[in-house]
């Protein structure tokens, strides 16, 4: 369904329509209206040729300048808007081009696509398919709450995961352990004995550790976790150890 109007300063997606003059005409996405980017909204300085820039039929995100209400005309600025904002508005178009392609292989009723779609845009696209990668659970009860049964819910989470490759962040870091007593390689690899982690010899007495996360800031917390649990283990074994670089 088609909204009315935007407010000023949202960032948009839209599509130019047309070059007239000293004008670029752009459809907005999900609005009832077209916005208008005067060349000076388009990049700074003198423009030579505007299809360096924009040509017609190219998908574009414009930053809302001013609205006349009365008159329906909405003012666009292509140059305003950052490369934050830029790559998070057309995150979410990509998303949701995803979405929209991934639902009917779940539910055929136009409708209910809609209304989950709909559900979806509340808490955010790109936070609904994060939540999809990372925590299944919180994904599939949003889903049930749209309207989809819990199967429903699931496969599309699934046909999620199937579709899109997990990114993972990898932070390391590097030891130094060693163990002088007689049975001291014994005591190293006690020491080394962790679940989470890859630990890599590198040469005596160095080794290498690396966590694999799909969140920096949780890699992290894992990494902080080992190097504290190792250092417990170290002491515990009357081993020397030391972190060189993390």
């Amino acid at each position: 369904m088609a909204k009315d109007l935007p407010e000023v300063n949202d960032v948009l997606i839209g599509t130019v329509e047309s070059l007239i003059n000293t004008s670029v005409f752009v459809k907005l996405k999900d609005y009832n209206y077209s916005g208008v980017i005067i060349f000076s909204e388009v990049a700074p300085g003198r423009i030579r040729n505007i299809r360096d820039y924009v040509k017609p039929g190219q998908k574009i995100a414009v930053k809302v300048i001013r609205i006349d209400k009365e008159k329906k005309n909405i003012d666009l600025s292509l140059r305003r808007v950052s490369p934050k904002e830029k790559k998070q508005v057309l995150e979410q178009e990509s998303r949701e081009r995803e979405l929209g392609f991934l639902l009917p292989f779940v539910i055929q009723d136009q409708e209910k696509q809609k209304k989950v779609i709909e559900k979806i845009r509340e808490l955010g696209v790109v936070d609904f398919f994060e939540e999809a990668l990372k925590k299944e659970a919180g994904a599939v009860n949003l889903l049930v709450q749209s309207g989809l049964s819990e199967k429903e819910s699931k496969v599309l989470v699934e046909k999620i995961r199937e579709k899109i490759k997990v990114k993972k962040v990898q932070v390391k870091a590097k030891i130094n352990l060693k163990c002088p007593a007689m049975d001291g390689i014994e005591k190293i690899k006690k020491v080394l004995d962790v679940r989470e982690g890859n630990i890599s010899y590198l040469s005596a007495p160095s080794y290498s550790i690396t966590v694999e996360n799909t969140d920096y800031k949780n890699a992290n917390k894992k990494m902080e976790s080992i190097l504290q649990e190792l250092e417990k283990r170290a002491k515990q074994e009357s081993c020397e150890f030391e972190v060189i670089k993390k």
